[in-house]
């Protein structure tokens, strides 16, 4: 019944819907939330990625400064991480539902499989991120286990970013739905993927930077700087 009202344009349904001042409000919305979640997210893959590898680095070269970044980049993905999914669930399920809710009906059905890929890869990101971080300490005799942890940590946010990435392209230069390859491998497959991956590495990289500088600033002896 619902369904019958809503496709017959019924005006009260349309009255509820959100306005934001007209069609550049609703532009303006998303684009303002969507590129919040980006800049938050950018960090959070580059940190998942970036972080084992430097654990792995302090493991092999026996450098306790490399495991204390390591540890940083972990505890700073678990505090954030909660901040940037919750951007991301207000986007997906609220704004783009509602104020654009054709669309992404119509784009989730074109990516039902490069999304539910996508969804199992966070879960395991999520896991991942958590089971490193908080096996720290317990794991410190064990110390290839916890490495492994890091390995599923990395290969699970390069899945999710993956998978996400193909949606994107995809918006960006369209193909005809009628192949699963086709659509994945779309004309700008190749070049977001690289550029993103590449991108949120120099991100963190540029955070862990102004980081360092912020904190050498407050130290006050020498040995801290």
């Amino acid at each position: 019944m619902v369904a019958t009202i809503v496709a017959a344009g019924d005006p009260f349904f349309q009255s509820q819907a959100p306005g934001f001042g007209g069609q550049a409000g609703t532009r303006l919305a998303i684009a303002v939330v969507a590129l919040t979640h980006i800049l938050s997210a950018g960090l959070i893959s580059g940190a998942g990625q970036l972080g084992p590898v430097i654990e792995w680095l302090g493991y092999v070269r026996r450098r306790e400064d490399y495991d204390r970044l390591a540890h940083g980049l972990g505890k700073f993905t678990v505090v954030y991480f909660a901040i940037s999914s919750s951007i991301a669930f207000l986007f997906v399920t609220v704004l783009l539902t509602g104020l654009w809710g054709h669309f992404w009906t119509a784009l989730v059905r074109v990516m039902w499989v490069p999304l539910v890929i996508e969804l199992f890869a966070f879960l395991f990101e999520i896991m991942f991120a958590y089971l490193w971080y908080y096996s720290w300490a317990p794991l410190r005799q064990h110390k290839r286990l916890h490495l492994a942890l890091g390995g599923l940590l990395v290969v699970a946010d390069f899945l999710q970013v993956l998978m996400i990435n193909v949606v994107a392209s995809y918006m960006e230069t369209p193909t005809p739905p009628t192949n699963l390859f086709t659509v994945i491998l779309n004309p700008t497959f190749y070049e977001l993927q690289v550029h993103r991956i590449v991108a949120n590495l120099a991100y963190i990289g540029f955070g862990i930077a102004a980081f360092s500088g912020w904190r050498f600033l407050r130290a006050r002896t020498a040995e801290n700087r």
